[in-house]
């Protein structure tokens, strides 16, 4: 059973993975999914063991539509057949700011749109019959 820390959002995207012990550069894997506390990396599972640690560099688009970079260090958590389950290394306050704003940009914008909507349509209908 997987224990996530906060809402996972797909992603597309691609990460590079180093590792913190040699500073090798490991693996660039395309992300699957991310949280604020980790993500989920397709990737060749074989080179990375069970709690070894990762420095994970990635951009995402933000909420004004410019790309965000990000280097944080993480855990590998889970190994699977397809890839990697990292839990990120506790982050800075400002660090954990501006992925939640990445992260939550587009289900912001989705609810907004859907209570405009719904509001306008209540509003139509309230005109249109005098309820």
């Amino acid at each position: 059973m997987e224990h996530w820390c906060s809402a996972r959002e797909p992603k597309d995207g691609r990460a590079v993975l180093t590792s913190l012990q040699s500073g090798i550069t490991v693996a660039v894997a395309k992300i699957r999914n991310i949280g604020l506390g980790g993500m989920y990396v397709a990737t060749d599972p074989l080179s990375f063991p069970i709690n070894s640690a990762v420095l994970v560099g990635f951009a995402l688009i933000n909420s004004a539509d410019v790309e965000q970079a990000f280097r944080l260090q993480a855990m590998v958590v889970r190994v699977a057949a397809n890839g990697i389950g990292l839990m990120f290394f506790e982050t800075a306050a400002f660090t954990n700011y501006l992925v939640r704003q990445v992260l939550y940009a587009e289900s912001a914008r989705r609810v907004v749109a859907a209570a405009s909507d719904d509001g306008l349509e209540r509003v139509s209908r309230t005109i249109s019959t005098g309820e």
